[in-house]
This record gives C-alpha cells, structure tokens and sequence, in this order.
C-alpha cells in the first residue's frame, strides 16, 4: 500500500520575527523577545543572512556541524561540495546565517526547474537538513524562511529528511503557519542500530535464528583457506581498490548495474578521496586465498560507522560473503567504541538479520497554491 500523505495544518509559531529590508541583499533577522516560564530576562538575537561559496563558508561550516547532535557526513561542506561538482546545475544558493558575524546555521540550497530544492539527490544522499545548533535552529529557520518567502519559487523540495531533522521539526510548521501548502510523506527507511559495548552483547541482541545463523556462516567461512580482512583508509592504491569495488558493487545485483552510470561512478570515486583526505573513510574488503570476494565502503564519522555501499563475488555466494563482510565491519565498528552503525536507505533482508531498525526518511514539498 502507498505512503499516505501528511497534510501539515498550520499553528501558531513561537518567537516570530521580522525581517528588515533596509538591505535585501543581507537582510537582518531580529527574534523577538521570548520570557520563559515568566521570567523578567528577555533574549533577543539578531541574525543575519546571506549566500556564500563553498571556499568563503566551508570552514566556519565544518566547525558548525560539530556542535550539532545528531549530524551526519552527509551535511558536511565536503560532502555538498562533491556533490555539487559532478550534479550540480542551475544557481547555488549556500545561505550562511550569522549572528554578530558567527555563523549559527547553513541552508544548501539550489534553484531548480520550477522553484527552490535542497542541495543534493536523493539517489546518492541518504540525509540532509538544515545545519544548526540546538538552541538556533529555531531562529534560524524563520530566517531563511524570510529570505526564502519573496524568492521567485512555485515549489520548494525537501527531501531525504530523518525524522528529527532541524527542518521537519522548525522550518515546516513556519511554513505551514504562514498558509503556504505543505505536503509531507514517507519518502523511504533507513535501518540502524544503537552498538553495544561488546561483540558478545551484539550477537546476544540479534534474534535467535539470526545469531544462529550468523555463527554458522562464520563457521563455515572460518574453514576456508586464507581468510583476511583488509581495511584501506588511504589513496596510496586508489586505482586497483576502486577497480575492485566496482567490480565486486557490479556482480553482486543487476539492479546495481543500472544504478551506476558513468557520472555515479565518477562521483563514487571523487568523494572516496575526499573522505579519505579527511580521515574518514574505511574501505573494507573480504579475501579468501588473496583474492578479494567482498567489500563495503564505510564512512567513520563522529560515534557512526555509515555503511555506503557494497559488492561480493556471486562465485562466492553460498558462503555469505557478503553478509560476512558487514558483520566485520559492525565488529570494527564495537571495537573502536562506536555508539551507532547506520545501513542507510533501502529494506534489504541483510539489514535485518544484522540488528537493523527501520528509520523513517521524508520528503515535504512546501508550494504556494
């Protein structure tokens, strides 16, 4: 049965605010007074807003997203700033919020065919959002929503949302509330999980006839000649590494084949380098008698290990590579103390068998009729 649809009904905003047109090309942003359970004290902030490029914004930004919880490699400069070099067309709309010159949040943005959309694709970025600290995020979506308003857009796409993202949370209902049309629904699910501290406590959690299951392959895989794990987090042989890959990401379903165009390729490439000249990148393959018959591409950010993609040998199959390999790289994962290892979009059984938990992901489409 199809997602239905959430039609978002509009409430009254907190802390509204207003925007001073003395300057549109940098206008100013003023939250107004907000007393808290009838406190005397009131806190005004005033922001300002404007578009930047990836070189003026990148470092302010990359310092930003470490003060956000809950923030993930995709909403890194870096990783926008990839994207938007192989799929990139049209206008690049980076607004940079500020509040006496400190920038409180980022907006990637882009003008497409038809109105505004977030900055990325839903095929190759599991998540985006607004970028902004806990205590700002409110402020600083009434100000890109004020910039956003008298922008020439019939349609405003918002996609790959978790489902505590900065923008469900405060940008929709202002939306919503300022009688614009507001069209919300399950866009697909991510799976993850919360790691133990231990091995032994993760496959104490896995269901009984999974953890079975799971030991028996191990089991079997144990017995053949020449088992080894490679972990590359570095360049040094970028070209027979990614070689593999492809070859191992191509075999393993047909469905991968149509998905890997050569622009995807290019970028699958492009930002393997990029996140292994930041130091976050885990490229894991599986061997059996030196030949490689599995691999995953990891991303290691903050406390989550992120599982991008993967490939086996289908030669190899009936032992589970496959399968194998993503145990590994979850153990890796415990082993270096990490508290999340997120599978990311898509049902797969695998997923599953592994512990994963289905996580909501959302598009909203916001028009003015």
């Amino acid at each position: 049965m199809a997602p239905v649809p959430r039609i978002i009904t509009p409430f009254r905003p907190r802390g509204i605010g207003t925007l001073q047109p003395n300057n549109p090309e940098k206008p100013q942003y003023e939250l107004c007074p907000v007393a808290q359970r009838g406190a005397r004290i009131q806190i005004i902030v005033s922001y300002s807003i404007a578009i930047e490029g990836f070189d003026q914004l990148a470092p302010s930004w990359h310092k930003l997203i470490l003060d956000c919880p809950g923030s993930s490699v995709f909403l890194t400069p870096q990783w926008h700033q990839t994207w938007w070099r192989h799929f990139g067309s049209g206008e690049l709309l980076l607004l940079a919020v500020r509040n006496e010159g400190e920038l409180s949040g980022v907006a990637p943005l882009m003008k497409v065919e038809g109105g505004l959309s977030l900055l990325g694709s839903s095929d190759v970025c599991d998540y985006l959002d607004f970028i902004s600290r806990p205590q700002d995020a409110e402020g600083v979506c009434r100000a890109v929503f004020d910039w956003v308003r008298p922008q020439p857009w019939d349609n405003l796409d918002l996609f790959s949302l978790p489902a505590r993202s900065v923008i469900r949370r405060h940008f929709i209902p202002l939306a919503a509330a300022n009688n614009l049309t507001v069209r919300e629904e399950p866009e697909d699910v991510s799976l993850l999980m919360d790691l133990p501290g231990t091995w032994e406590d993760y496959l104490s959690g896995l269901a009984r006839s999974d953890r079975h299951e799971l030991r028996r392959k191990m089991r079997r895989l144990a017995g053949e000649p020449g088992v080894a794990r490679e972990i590359v987090s570095d360049t040094e042989h970028f070209d027979r590494d990614m070689e593999d890959f492809f070859r191992l990401f191509l075999d393993s379903r047909e469905a991968k084949s149509r998905f890997l165009t050569a622009q995807r390729a290019d970028f699958f490439k492009d930002m393997v380098r990029v996140m292994a000249d930041n130091g976050w990148l885990k490229l894991f393959f599986l061997t059996i008698s030196g030949v490689r018959v599995a691999t995953a591409i990891i991303f290691d950010y903050g406390d989550t290990f992120y599982l991008y993609n993967s490939g086996y040998d289908q030669r190899y199959a009936h032992l589970g590579v496959g399968l194998l390999l993503k145990a590994q790289c979850i153990q890796e994962g415990i082993d270096r103390g990490k508290r999340r290892f997120d599978f990311l979009r898509g049902k797969e059984p695998y997923k599953y068998q592994l512990g994963g938990r289905d996580q909501t992901v959302y598009r909203c489409r916001i028009s003015r009729s």
